[in-house]
């Protein structure tokens, strides 16, 4: 079983700033990924203790994806008392954390796509993504099955390395006929999610356009694939076990 934890289904600059949705990324298991703005304080309103996360996985450098990714750091430690935990990010989070925090850690790794990693509860593959240098997506291969994060990207053939998802989280900052270059939009994530066949879509990563016709674009993907999809709102709790259960807390 592996569940997963979403604290937020915003980004972009200004949903960052003026907070209509969340933006603290979401957790998978014990492993907080793209902490955004607000990270911290959102699991603690979930009353999730952060010193018991393993790590932290940051797809790129930009500040809705990291910026508590320290913080987040500094609280698996311990306040750095503790050497523990892991750091995953892309080549251009070299300089996200101060080095005291890296050598806290027991593994800290910079990475680029088609890498792979074992965490010994899960193994984890680094996808291809379009969008920033360096950015990558995610696929977190557990023993209930494979959950796989597109992060920010454009759509391009190489998404269909997503295939064998059972769930598939989907970066969809614009809705219908607003596409723009290096983001996913509502007729994207209809694309990708008709290729790759998850059980279940999640759509996060909203931006302001999306932001107040999202429930309509999440129909219409629905409607349009035949496949379950959500909103990761924050405190959206998914199980995957056998079967797959939506739950608030």
């Amino acid at each position: 079983m592996v569940k997963i934890i979403f604290l937020g289904s915003g980004g972009g600059r200004y949903i960052c700033v003026n907070q209509k949705r969340a933006t603290g990324g979401f957790i998978i298991g014990k492993y907080h990924v793209d902490p955004g703005p607000g990270a911290l304080l959102r699991l603690l309103e979930k009353k999730i203790d952060p010193k018991k996360l393993d790590g932290v996985f940051v797809s790129h450098k930009h500040i809705d994806h990291c910026n508590d990714a320290s913080l987040i750091v500094d609280a698996l430690t311990n306040s750095l008392n503790k050497k523990r935990g892991i750091f995953v990010g892309s080549k251009d989070c070299s300089d996200l954390l101060y080095p005291e925090e890296k050598t806290s850690l027991d593994k800290y790794y910079l990475v680029e796509k088609k890498e792979k990693i074992s965490l010994g509860d899960m193994n984890v593959e680094v996808l291809e993504a379009r969008h920033s240098e360096g950015t990558v997506g995610f696929k977190f291969y557990t023993s209930s099955g494979e959950i796989s994060y597109t992060s920010d990207t454009e759509y391009f053939s190489g998404l269909r390395s997503h295939r064998g998802a059972r769930i598939l989280i989907l970066n969809v900052t614009r809705p219908r006929n607003s596409r723009i270059p290096f983001h996913l939009s509502t007729e994207d994530a209809v694309e990708l999610i008709s290729i790759v066949k998850p059980e279940l879509a999640v759509m996060t990563h909203l931006g302001m356009k999306m932001h107040p016709i999202a429930e309509r674009e999440r129909k219409f993907i629905e409607e349009e694939t035949n496949t379950k999809t959500i909103i990761g709102e924050l405190g959206t709790v998914v199980t995957m076990e056998k079967n797959i259960t939506i739950e608030k807390i």
